[in-house]
């Protein structure tokens, strides 16, 4: 196999913003801000299956919000054709989406297997679950590499924080949630960039509520979180605009 001379790795524009497409999970508790957030990504359409989180924008961008996994693969395989004319894709409420999942899969094997319950299926469907549940955030993160440079988009994920409980073989005491145990061990190894946010939860000197929000970037005492490409701040007192990193 020839060898290729592809150049690899992060690459600026000429104004020193991230030229290449990034995967990005936004992570933290209700009303943290985390919608908002990743709604500040460059000219983006927003997937939600957060039947709420989206009324926390207060302007409209284009989207839909969800109540299928079938609407979800839909909107992913149009993205993935090319000629959408955005920039930047949000999948909003993760925890939301493989709920979604449990209940259709669960209502496939109560129909076709004879499960009891939607809640009572076998290992194998939950099995089913974690892996179709993975290939669909595979494919949403295959949209940062498309082979038509002009079709890729950066996506943004948000999902809830999951606080474990102390235990010596836990590596975080917060972590984001994808939907199971084991889905929050291994899902944020998908992710280039995982920054948690929360707010500041402060006052002003006149009385007033201080409404900014912190976000990490990198691991920190308990708190998972990351940065691959090394182009956030590893701490940042006031959440950032994402168009201000992202082309």
């Amino acid at each position: 196999m020839p060898l290729s001379n592809e150049m690899l790795g992060k690459v600026l524009d000429e104004e020193g913003k991230l030229a290449t497409h990034v995967d990005m999970l936004i992570y933290g508790k209700s009303k943290s801000g985390r919608t908002y957030r990743a709604s500040t990504a460059p000219n983006p359409y927003l997937i939600t299956a957060d039947p709420t989180g989206h009324k926390s924008i207060p302007y409209a961008i284009p989207g839909r919000v969800v109540s299928s996994i079938t609407q979800v693969r839909e909107d992913l395989e149009e993205f993935k054709k090319g000629g959408h004319g955005f920039d930047s894709l949000i999948l909003d409420g993760l925890s939301f989406m493989h709920d979604l999942y449990v209940k259709e899969v669960g209502q496939y094997f109560v129909a076709q297997f004879g499960a009891k319950d939607e809640d009572m299926i076998s290992i194998g469907a939950r099995g089913k679950i974690l892996k179709t549940y993975k290939e669909l955030l595979s494919l949403a993160i295959s949209l940062t590499d498309l082979p038509n440079k002009e079709d890729r988009v950066h996506v943004i994920c948000t999902t809830d924080e999951e606080r474990v409980k102390e235990s010596e073989d836990a590596p975080f005491s917060i972590r984001p949630h994808f939907g199971t145990k084991s889905m929050n061990q291994e899902y944020p190894k998908l992710f280039s960039i995982i920054a948690y946010i929360k707010p500041t939860a402060t006052l002003n000197d006149d009385g007033t509520i201080d409404e900014s929000r912190k976000m990490l970037f990198a691991e920190y005492e308990g708190i998972q979180a990351g940065d691959r490409l090394k182009m956030f701040p590893s701490f940042c007192d006031e959440a950032p605009n994402l168009s201000e990193y992202l082309t």
